[in-house]
């Protein structure tokens, strides 16, 4: 994630330096500016507004990968990929989604030391912003051990996937609903099916959370309410020196204008509503960092509340943004261990 860290940054710098160069009000201050021709055009707060909700929407409907193809195949023939080809069986494949969108899938199945007790039982992971499958692989131990078999895939627009628009968990949550489909259909009506998202993953699988009649749990880590809110603390944690708070709601509706795909803009993307939607008796597991700069840590109390029936949450002091299983790698697996328990899972 620190990588993630960086390219935020510099997007985060190149809108300051755009904006600076268009609009010497918001520079910092105590830096002298040329002055501007006198045939110069006037670069109005609004404008600013309008360049950086176009950037921000360009950003992440592009989704710019940050682990390149070239290093993945190069991880995947690594000591450390052929280790994990080693102990598992694994299919991969190619996956057509609901609008034809191809989606690269890896199904590890767990070692038969894992299944005693003949139930099937099958953990579908989403990945967040930038990444691609190689990242859910860390939990890949954790759910086989318990007799999971692991479905582990790359995004639109991740990865070895068809590079189509990004739209934060919403068509995305129906890729995952298709995927739920060709589940059932390959293991049965009985197979013991979970979801596990992480950052926009867990943004994904709360907006699929109640699109599956036969959803067994869904455990999400970092993700996002709702879009609205997460932008509003960002832009109040980064961007105000270039969009002010009073001008938020004009980049609100820019922004939604430039991030369109299909029919479906920022304003869609609400898990917190689907959440609100699931059946009681469906349990649900929240893990958030408590130092979580990124999706702010009051999002996973949000989606806690709304969840209606079983639930629980871990909320991992000091952690940052997808840092819960490294900060509180103990306490994580426990939690995991310890929900799935006391549901009947395992």
């Amino acid at each position: 994630m620190r990588r993630g860290k960086r390219l935020l940054a510099a997007l985060l710098a190149a809108l300051m330096a755009a904006t600076a160069m268009v609009c010497p009000a918001v520079a910092m201050k105590g830096t002298e500016q040329p002055a501007a021709p006198a045939s110069a055009p006037v670069m109005t707060p609004g404008i600013v507004t309008d360049f950086t909700a176009h950037m921000i929407a360009l950003f992440t409907t592009n989704q710019p990968d940050q682990i390149p193809g070239v290093m993945t195949k190069a991880i995947e023939a690594s000591p450390v990929g052929g280790s994990i080809g080693d102990k598992y069986n694994v299919e991969k494949f190619k996956f057509r989604s609901f609008d034809g969108t191809k989606l690269q899938c890896y199904l590890f199945h767990a070692p038969d030391q894992y299944k005693k007790d003949g139930k099937k039982r099958v953990l579908i992971a989403a990945h967040g912003f930038q990444v691609n499958h190689l990242v859910p692989l860390m939990y890949l131990p954790l759910f086989t051990k318990m007799g999971f078999d692991f479905l582990v895939f790359d995004q639109r627009s991740a990865g070895a996937s068809d590079n189509a628009k990004c739209t934060m968990g919403y068509y995305e949550a129906l890729d995952v609903v298709e995927l739920s489909k060709w589940i059932t259909q390959k293991y049965g009506d009985d197979v013991i099916l979970g979801l596990h998202g992480e950052s926009m993953g867990g943004g994904t699988v709360m907006q699929a959370s109640d699109q599956i009649p036969n959803l067994a749990f869904l455990i999400e880590d970092c993700g996002y309410s709702d879009l609205y809110n997460l932008l509003k603390t960002l832009d109040h944690r980064y961007l105000k020196a270039i969009v002010p708070e009073a001008q938020f709601d004009e980049f609100w509706e820019l922004a939604n204008v430039y991030s369109k795909v299909g029919n479906i803009t920022y304003r869609d993307v609400r898990p917190v509503d689907h959440l609100k939607n699931m059946d009681p008796d469906i349990p649900a597991l929240f893990i958030h960092g408590g130092n979580d700069l990124y999706v702010p840590t009051y999002m996973v109390y949000d989606n806690y509340d709304a969840k209606p029936g079983k639930k629980d949450i871990l909320v991992v002091k000091n952690a940052g943004h997808s840092q819960s299983h490294v900060v509180g790698f103990q306490a994580y697996e426990n939690k995991v261990r310890d929900f799935l328990s006391t549901n009947g899972i395992v």
